[in-house]
């Protein structure tokens, strides 16, 4: 980590999951008028200011080779993100510029290429010039903490996904397979092998809402996958080893919304239950973890075929393709139903985890944490916890969002229109519409109305306050 020149900081903005990417191919960041102009706002405020980058900036997911960790792959993965985004790059280097000036730049899950000296060369050569010195440029390669001081308090920046199961990384070992040149067989986190051999298959075929529409673990795969692509069984089968081979909490996470456990079995002759949202949650947990290979074998037969395993008085046989598509429906629209995903002040998929890892803790060591700022989610937050308040900055990429409360047939009608909203999004309905929330979280550090700091979550849109404290 180099160290910048010194600034005596006031002011703190900070933004995450910008999620730029190399073509527009798969890209699902296309605010970058809106972000290059936000930037240069942010260099011509008069006051001394940091610039923090919390984390998955960059999408290096987002490009072929996936998964291959390498010096080479990242260096030019690095230049096509920045070839394709070089307003904002160039709206970077002018901020970098200015004086009282600083960019603070930490790393998340999707762009871990970053810990490559030579794809961070590739940012400061763009920003600074060829050769030279990155002098208000600070990287923050460790998924630890960033914390500021503010007359006593003690305010936390995380990107989240040392929260997240899925998502961890050993970061320390990880930048140092990096600094000797990476490896090509290098193991990504189960949430990057997801993106790579089933997220981004369903993207090459249209489904390009699965970045976008959230909850996307319980709503948006689901729903994609009851659209039936050409390779629905694939891709069924890609995913659900990643479940076997995760712990049986990741898996708890991961299926939150699918949730149940329980072992799937019929009797001879018997029909599929009338619930069947809570027989995909009972198929997909059973094929996830708690039952011995030969009983995971005999589910997963059973949803990928269409055929149970042999039973006492023979085998139970159901049409595969309109089953799995009716569980899949169904057990979208209760998680649906089940989640406020978009209001600023419920809790997100992984607050209560963030606060116990980088909150909670803290304060019983006897320093509490008055504020803690996260990203990850790509979902705005501002709750209160009883030490202080936590922000989610959101995103900057396209959301998507269904209404929570629909009839059935509507859903239904919804859902099977999900690809093509994509390709004519102003022609789509409007409940399928893309739309951005290009929100980011700002402290002030000694504000002029004497309270010992104040801490915003806000919206680029004429800079509206959505959320205050204290």
């Amino acid at each position: 980590m180099n160290e910048p020149r010194s600034v005596v900081v006031r002011r703190v903005v900070v933004v995450s999951d910008i999620h730029m990417g190399p073509s527009d191919k798969s890209a699902f960041f296309r605010a970058g008028p809106e972000l290059a102009a936000f930037v240069a706002g942010l260099a011509r405020r008069p006051d001394p200011l940091d610039l923090v980058i919390l984390g998955d900036a960059l999408d290096y997911l987002q490009m072929e080779p996936y998964l291959a960790f390498t010096e080479k792959v990242a260096l030019e993965k690095t230049r096509a993100i920045i070839a394709h985004n070089r307003g904002v790059f160039d709206a970077l280097a002018t901020f970098a510029a200015m004086k009282d000036k600083r960019i603070r730049w930490c790393i998340g899950n999707h762009d871990i290429e970053l810990l490559f000296p030579s794809a961070r060369r590739a940012i400061e050569a763009t920003l600074f010039g060829e050769g030279k010195a990155p002098s208000t440029l600070v990287w923050e390669l460790d998924d630890d903490k960033l914390d500021y001081l503010a007359n006593g308090r003690r305010l936390r920046l995380v990107h989240g996904n040392k929260a997240d199961r899925w998502n961890i990384l050993d970061y320390p070992a990880t930048r140092a397979l990096a600094e000797n040149g990476g490896d090509a067989g290098y193991v990504y986190p189960l949430g990057s092998r997801l993106v790579a051999r089933v997220l981004n298959p369903l993207k090459d075929q249209g489904f390009g809402h699965v970045d976008l529409l959230k909850p996307e673990q319980s709503v948006a795969l689901p729903l994609t996958l009851a659209l039936w692509p050409e390779d629905t069984a694939k891709l069924l089968r890609e995913a659900f080893p990643l479940l076997a081979s995760a712990s049986a909490s990741q898996i708890a996470q991961m299926l939150a919304g699918l949730g149940g456990a329980a072992p799937v079995t019929f009797a001879p002759g018997e029909a599929a239950p009338a619930d069947d949202a809570a027989l995909l949650r009972e198929a997909l947990a059973a094929m996830g973890g708690g039952l011995g290979p030969g009983e995971r074998a005999d589910v997963a037969k059973l949803v990928l075929t269409g055929k149970a395993a042999p039973q006492q008085g023979g085998a139970v046989t159901f049409g595969i393709r309109a089953w799995v598509t009716s569980l899949l429906r169904q057990s979208g629209k209760a998680a649906n139903e089940e989640s406020d995903v978009f209001a600023l002040d419920k809790p997100d998929d992984l607050h209560a985890v963030v606060l116990d890892t980088f909150a909670k803790s803290a304060a019983a060591g006897g320093e509490p944490i008055a504020v803690l700022i996260a990203g990850h989610t790509h979902l705005a937050r501002s709750v209160s916890y009883l030490a202080g308040h936590y922000f989610n900055t959101g995103t900057w990429a396209d959301l998507m969002r269904l209404p929570r409360f629909i009839a059935d047939e509507d859903f239904e009608a919804l859902a099977s229109t999900l690809r093509d909203a994509l390709r004519s999004p102003e022609q789509a309905p409007a409940a399928l519409r893309p739309f951005r929330r290009l929100t980011y979280a700002e402290l002030d550090l000694a504000p002029e109305s004497g309270a010992p700091f104040r801490a915003s979550l806000k919206e680029h849109a004429g800079d509206p306050t959505w959320a205050t404290y204290p």
